[in-house]
């Protein structure tokens, strides 16, 4: 979408994932600080806000497929401290937050989308007990009476999740999970093209991951 992107086609029933605290077998130093970690999440489960904006193109034709998926193992067997399917090879988006699948975890309705070999915009708000999915700039679906995110997140997946072969078949770019719920007007902005560093400040930390590129 910007000139580069994360191409998760190439995932294959792989993954790519982001470690959210040290991890002593890892064979690579964590690219991010854990005080950074701490104090997002702190916010985020503190605030009970996060917002998960991104592009995503397929490239293929839908499947049961994950756009991100943030682990939390006090929020069941699924782990899905937040996740969402954009969309479900039934054409519906899902947005799941401190587990799966009971009404207070919950938001789901059918896509909207006209062309998902398109470019599309998307964006997941949890704001206290209210949630969001946004669509291209438009409010797709609300709702009320959601349980509070889980403090115990470790790790994000993009494009695929716990779950094996649940790969993103396409593109996804300016993907970004903030400790702060986004407006209207912000979403909006996103979604006319505007890039992520114009819409966030340092009050909303959070994690920018620029077309697969580099993590802010």
């Amino acid at each position: 979408k910007f000139g580069f992107a994360l191409d998760t086609s190439a995932l294959e029933g792989s993954f790519f994932r982001i470690q959210l605290e040290n991890d002593p077998d890892a064979e690579e130093e964590n690219p991010v600080s854990p005080e950074f970690f701490d104090h997002y999440h702190a916010t985020a489960s503190e605030r009970d806000q996060v917002t998960y904006t991104f592009w995503q193109r397929n490239t293929d034709e839908l499947r049961d497929q994950v756009a991100f998926w943030t682990v939390s193992e006090e929020s069941g067997g699924s782990q899905r401290g937040a996740q969402a399917h954009t969309p479900w090879s039934n054409d519906n988006i899902y947005f799941d937050t401190a587990g799966c699948c009971d009404p207070v975890q919950r938001l789901t309705d059918v896509s909207g989308v006209d062309d998902w070999m398109a470019w599309n915009h998307f964006a997941f708000v949890k704001d206290g007990e209210h949630k969001e999915i946004w669509v291209n700039g438009e409010l797709l679906l609300d709702g009320d009476g959601y349980d509070p995110l889980p403090s115990d997140m470790i790790a994000h997946y993009i494009g695929n999740g716990v779950e094996e072969n649940r790969d993103q078949p396409g593109l996804i770019d300016e993907f970004a999970i903030i400790a702060g719920a986004a407006s209207e007007e912000q979403i909006k902005e996103l979604a006319s093209g505007s890039e992520i560093p114009s819409i966030f400040d340092n009050s909303n930390p959070g994690i920018n991951l620029n077309a697969g590129k580099s993590l802010n």
